[in-house]
């Protein structure tokens, strides 16, 4: 990549490893956070809906489409409420957005920039494999510009920036995250109350915590 003083920006120097040993998890440096707000604010901007500037499950699942991963069983086949459960269960802040029908409460999750910065860190430690090419795929091709300076980011983002597999720590972690939103969707539903109409019967709603191994940050409900 080439600067304003006409020499080239090494991808490899620029980004260096992207992630710092911390726990439970890895942590993104300021680098990566950098790169990744950068990310959301294209998708923002650019991605899907223009008209739409909010991370919602429409412009991230059109976002991971675009950059050759297809997120649609999590993005669009699931229920809006299964998506922020994830989404609270692993500290990816996030709005509740008005839906089509006026009397109905907010109910579309849209990740913060934050929110996606967690939510792709995360990711990307739990699936190198697919994470890793669509971030690699978004340097390449969006001019992508670091969102405090305007400095215009390299657009060779080095494979050896990223774990090669999966981070136990992170897949450890996550397996609990899981477990307590298990826990959490069983213990927080009342009973129904007897003698009174049907109502919706949310006791059997599933929280899509299973992360599959080699699908990179995929889930699928788990009763």
């Amino acid at each position: 990549m080439t600067t304003a003083a006409g020499e080239t920006k090494d991808g490899t120097a620029y980004y260096g490893y992207l992630f710092t040993k911390a726990k439970p998890i890895p942590l993104a440096t300021p680098v990566l956070d950098a790169l990744l707000r950068a990310i959301a604010l294209h998708i923002q901007n650019e991605i899907g809906d223009k008209n739409e500037k909010h991370l919602t499950p429409a412009k991230l699942a059109a976002f991971y489409k675009t950059a050759g991963h297809d997120w649609d069983s999590f993005f669009v086949e699931m229920p809006h409420l299964a998506i922020s459960t994830v989404y609270s269960g692993l500290g990816c802040q996030h709005w509740l957005l008005p839906s089509d029908d006026d009397f109905a409460p907010p109910s579309i999750p849209a990740l913060t920039l934050k929110g996606f910065v967690q939510w792709q860190t995360i990711q990307t430690l739990l699936g190198p494999q697919t994470q890793v090419p669509v971030l690699q795929f978004a340097a390449a091709h969006w001019a992508l510009k670091h969102p405090d300076t305007g400095e215009p980011l390299p657009v060779d983002l080095p494979k050896e920036a990223f774990p090669s597999e999966a981070d136990p720590d992170t897949d450890h972690w996550h397996q609990e995250c899981a477990r307590r939103a298990r826990l959490k969707a069983t213990e927080g539903d009342p009973p129904e109350p007897p003698k009174e109409p049907p109502k919706p019967d949310f006791t059997d709603r599933k929280v899509p915590y299973s992360h599959v191994r080699g699908h990179g940050g995929r889930w699928e409900d788990v009763p």
